[in-house]
């Protein structure tokens, strides 16, 4: 329903709007997980790759699409005589909507707010050092924990525009994500390309 009713107010707009694709490249900073009700400090980095359509509706807003590979985070931390292994893998797709503010011809500052439908997999793994202790995590003591979750949370981000040509552009994002309980901040270049599809 979410995304018929983005649809329907695309087709629905101006015949003589324009639409754009655009290629994002950053990278994501995650500064804990949470895995079986536990949550760790990670505080790591690692790349993010975003794909947009976007459409838009008159000068000030659009609408925008987005599948997102917000790449794989894995950490290993010593604890004393134990060795802890996380890792977080996860995707997902965005409707949004982006309101944009011409500062100059060439230049534009935008925000945007937006639903995530996000599917990701996490894991903890221990091993127990030299003292031979198995380390209890919940009762368990196989060494691993793991599981897949999928849902739906809400987004924003802003960011700025700079027009090269008439159909191209580059600009600069900041957008925070949450999976639930975990907090993903993501920053990068984007580039755009234009076109027309409703054109006469």
């Amino acid at each position: 329903p979410f995304f018929i009713f983005f649809f329907t107010l695309i087709f629905t707009s101006s015949s003589h709007s324009e639409s754009y694709m655009a290629l994002s490249f950053g990278s994501n900073e995650l500064e804990e997980i949470k895995i079986n009700e536990l949550k760790f400090s990670v505080d790591e980095k690692d790349n993010k790759f975003s794909f947009t359509y976007g459409h838009k509706i008159d000068e000030n807003f659009s609408f925008e699409f987005s599948y997102i590979d917000f790449g794989e985070i894995e950490k290993t931390i010593f604890n004393e005589d134990d060795l802890w292994g996380i890792d977080l893998a996860a995707d997902g797709f965005t409707g949004s909507l982006k309101f944009s503010n011409k500062i100059s011809n060439n230049f534009s500052i935008y925000g945007k707010l937006g639903l995530l439908f996000w599917d990701a997999k996490s894991s903890f793994s221990w091993t127990s050092g030299p003292d031979d202790t198995p380390w209890d995590i919940n009762g368990l003591e196989d060494g691993v924990v793991s599981g897949s979750d999928d849902g739906n949370d809400f987004f924003y981000g802003f960011g700025f525009d700079y027009l090269i040509s008439d159909d191209f552009s580059i600009g600069y994002y900041y957008d925070m994500y949450e999976l639930d309980d975990i907090e993903i901040n993501s920053a990068g270049f984007k580039f755009s390309l234009g076109f027309n599809w409703f054109e006469n």
